[in-house]
């Protein structure tokens, strides 16, 4: 087929894109592995915004209840009529902070949400990456190893197939 420095520097030709190929494969591996540790960092930032919602709500409940019942002690050992416009106005308060709490809470539950999707979308981001790795290997195969076989020294280039089959075989 070829003389042995031609089979040796073809072999080297076929170890190169072996290697290439692998870099390309763990490129793609160490990209998903990125995406992996943003996805469990999503995760974590999703159960912290949780906790903190669930902090936001028992926090502001207890004070609220506390709030409310110092308010109508206050009123009731003061003998005020619990109907006064004063206890409407100072019950309202509490309302607005009812309404605060609420709102803190909602912006929490949004933040879990978010991370909650982000944790999905860098999922399969990684499961994307480690694919793109395995076909970039591939495809970097291929166009190293192509190439060579229609190579003149291989035996299947300028000649053509003919070259594959001696002289006068009736092809």
């Amino acid at each position: 087929m070829g003389d042995p420095m031609t089979m040796l520097a073809a072999g080297a030709s076929l170890a190169g894109a072996g290697l290439k190929a692998e870099g390309v494969y763990e490129q793609g591996k160490a990209q998903a592995s990125s995406y992996q540790w943003q996805a469990y960092q999503a995760e974590k930032d999703k159960e912290i915004a949780v906790a903190q919602r669930e902090f936001i709500g028992a926090e502001g409940t207890q004070k609220m209840m506390t709030d409310l019942g110092n308010l109508h002690a206050i009123r009731a050992a003061a003998n005020t009529d619990p109907m006064s416009p004063t206890g409407g106005a100072l019950e309202n308060i509490q309302r607005i902070d009812f309404m605060n709490m609420a709102g803190a809470m909602a912006t929490k539950t949004a933040q879990a949400d978010a991370d909650a999707a982000a944790m999905q979308y860098y999922g399969a981001m990684s499961q994307y990456a480690e694919k793109a790795g395995k076909f970039g290997a591939g495809v970097s195969l291929f166009t190293s190893i192509v190439p060579s076989l229609f190579s003149p020294s291989f035996g299947l280039g300028k000649t053509g197939m003919g070259s594959l089959f001696p002289t006068g075989a009736g092809v």
